[in-house]
Order: C-alpha cells, then structure tokens, then sequence
C-alpha cells in the first residue's frame, strides 16, 4: 500500500470516503478546474526557482487535472499569476538558494507493507540558520481566509500543526538521516486583489518530528486494516 499526507487526512476526517474513493476507487465526480489556479502558478514557480528564462512558454497556461482533462487558465488568471510570481520573486518569497531541489520526491516505508509518497514543492539541505526548510506553495480564496497557516504557536491554524508539512518533515529527515529542528514554511499566494503575497514560518522541533513519526505509524496500521476491509 502507498499512501501519501493529503490520503492521511481524508482518513483522519473520514474513514468512509477514504475506504470508498482508494480501495474502491469509486470517483466523487464533478469537475476539477478548481485545482487549475494553483497547478499553473506552482509549474511557474518551479521554472523560475530552476533557472528557467522563460516563464510563460506555450501552453504554460494549461493543466492536466487529476481526472486526466486539460483546463486553462482564463486570462484574467493568467495576468494575475504573473503578477503574484513577479511579486514573489521582488520580495525575496521565492529564492533561489543553493542545495535546492523543487519538488523532491519522497518514498519511504512507515510501517512494513505501507510506504509514504509525497512531493515537497521546495526543499533545502541547509537555510541562513542552518535548519533544513521545507517549502509549500499555497493559493488562497477569500473564502478560505480563515483556514490559512500562520506563526501564532497558541493559534489552531499555527503552520507548526500542519500534518502536510510536519509528515513531509519526518520523511526527509529519514532519507537525509538528520536528527535535528527543521524549518517549515509555507508561501502564500492570493487568488485576489488588494492583499500581498505572504510567508509563514514555524520550526519544528526534532522531538515533535519523532512524535509525529510515531503518529504516522498508528495511522498507518489503521488505514492498513482498513484496507484490507472486503465489505
């Protein structure tokens, strides 16, 4: 079995619709163009953060969504990307910094016959204060305000909670064999007008990195047994 941290926490929130849509494979239906947005500006980041010249080659306003159709982006969005790219870059959110990888692919066993999957958006070996840090690209509505990750510890929405991150910190830190802090950080960017590109930091330390591993592996056997569930 190969599960991954977004397949963690529909378990976590129900273990019906996770049973039902990866070992039934029954689809929810529906259209997938709400991923678009976001598709389109994280490739762009990612050619910018490679050294890429151009940014907006053909087709760069396309994407194939997870039900394997093409959406475009419409062109009130694709001037908006560049213009929260462009302020990314003016701001120093996006850097380009040595012992990068972008979108470093993770697999790494959780428990005997369970492995992890997972792609970091940005990963480097070692930040100003020689933590490693993990990068996530986030886009953003005005509806989903509320649910964005801040540096607040006392906060519910405090980035150092985020299971997306923390699950990624622990797996990268198995491969790399590191024992220590590690950097989480998320960019943020608004799918509106009037609000600035934004960056939130948090450090996790070695200790709640083991405890989350630990979490990870209960989880694991339970969607394991889950799995194995015939009716």
């Amino acid at each position: 079995m190969r599960i991954s941290a977004s397949q963690m926490g529909t378990f976590q929130n129900c273990r019906r619709f996770w049973f039902f849509e990866k070992i039934q494979k029954l689809s929810s239906g529906g259209p997938q163009a709400h991923f678009t947005f976001g598709t389109v500006l994280h490739a762009t980041c990612e050619r910018w953060l490679e050294g890429e010249e151009d940014l907006y080659p053909d087709g760069w306003m396309d994407s194939e969504e997870r039900d394997g159709s093409i959406s475009t982006v419409t062109p009130a969005e694709a001037k908006s990307i560049k213009r929260l790219v462009q302020e990314a870059i003016d701001e120093g959110v996006l850097r380009r910094m040595d012992g990068t990888q972008v979108e470093r692919e993770l697999l790494i066993p959780v428990i005997e016959g369970v492995d992890l999957i997972g792609f970091i958006d940005v990963y480097r070996e070692r930040g100003e204060d020689g933590l490693p840090i993990l990068e996530d690209h986030k886009t953003f509505s005005k509806g989903s305000l509320r649910y964005i990750m801040n540096e607040k510890q006392d906060s519910p929405s405090y980035l150092g909670k985020n299971q997306q991150l923390k699950t990624y910190a622990w797996a990268s830190s198995r491969l790399d064999g590191y024992e220590g802090d590690v950097r989480l950080r998320h960019n943020q960017f608004p799918k509106f007008p009037k609000r600035a590109v934004s960056v939130a930091e948090a450090v996790l330390p070695k200790l709640e990195i083991d405890n989350h591993g630990e979490w990870l592996k209960a989880t694991a056997r339970d969607m394991q047994r889950t799995g194995k569930i015939k009716d």
